[in-house]
């Protein structure tokens, strides 16, 4: 798929999740974490266009989205209890992702797109970033079996 005019009007690049994004901010203050250290905080700009969507990932800390503007967006969350899906929309403009969570995102139907941001603190680090194993995630969550075969590939 070639880049679509509005994530090349935003400067965006192809997310290794899927969609597009640009990193617009980095705190230039270090924190110590678990994980040793980390910038203390990261924000994205991120687009999913109709049809496309956010892989199944985690993240070892919490992820905050914020919603700026197209269709609502569903943000799908493996848990224990079962999926749960977050709305991110004009009524609901940011959403929670607590951290170690197995989550995935795609446009409502019929939004042609989504623009959202994503925060982070403490920042983004490639090293706490993990893309879903579909038949690891299978064995844990048998009764998501439908949403992890979508999400995953």
């Amino acid at each position: 798929m070639g880049v679509s005019p509005f994530a090349k009007a935003l400067g965006l690049a192809p997310h290794a999740e899927g969609g597009w994004y640009r990193e617009t901010w980095r705190s230039s203050l270090t924190v110590e974490t678990p994980r040793g250290p980390r910038s203390a905080g990261t924000s994205i700009v991120y687009l999913l266009e109709g049809g496309e969507f956010c892989r199944l990932h985690r993240l070892f800390f919490d992820e905050v989205w914020h919603w700026h503007g197209g269709g609502a967006l569903l943000v799908h969350m493996l848990q224990p209890e079962g999926v749960a899906t977050g709305v991110l929309d004009a009524a609901r403009p940011q959403f929670v992702v607590p951290g170690g969570t197995w989550f995935a995102a795609e446009p409502a139907a019929g939004a042609s797109h989504v623009l959202a941001g994503c925060t982070l603190a403490p920042g983004y680090e490639a090293a706490d970033f993990e893309l879903a194993i579909r038949e690891e995630l299978l064995v844990e969550f048998p009764e998501a079996g439908e949403l992890i075969v979508r999400f995953t590939g």
